[in-house]
């Protein structure tokens, strides 16, 4: 039959430092900037494959002030030979992504960024 053993791995890591009293930062993933976030951004808008699904607007400030944008990705034009089957965006179903609630979940930054990926 099917073993039931689970196997469990630990990944162990020694670190050794030159210098006695310096800061040491250690990170589990890279970093992904607000900068990085608006050059992703602006690249989707730019993107003549992608930027005519999307539309793009602030949806408020963050307590340091910069832009939290709000993306509505959709198909917002009705079909070209049958526009009887066109649903206006305000009676559609939706969902909503979120990401990166707190600063230090870039994993969740990298997440959302793979799905603005779509083509």
């Amino acid at each position: 039959g099917a073993s039931s053993h689970k196997y469990h791995y630990t990944l162990s890591f020694s670190l050794t430092f030159p210098f006695d009293h310096d800061t040491v930062y250690l990170a589990y993933c890279y970093p992904y900037t607000y900068t990085d976030l608006q050059h992703d951004l602006w690249r989707l808008e730019n993107d003549s494959a992608r930027n005519k699904f999307v539309r793009r607007r602030p949806l408020c400030h963050t307590l340091a002030g910069n832009v939290c944008d709000l993306l509505t990705i959709t198909d917002f034009m009705p079909p070209k030979n049958d526009s009887s089957t066109f649903i206006p965006i305000r009676e559609r179903q939706g969902i909503v992504i979120t990401s990166r609630v707190h600063p230090g979940e870039t994993n969740s930054s990298l997440v959302m960024n793979g799905v603005l990926k779509f083509r």
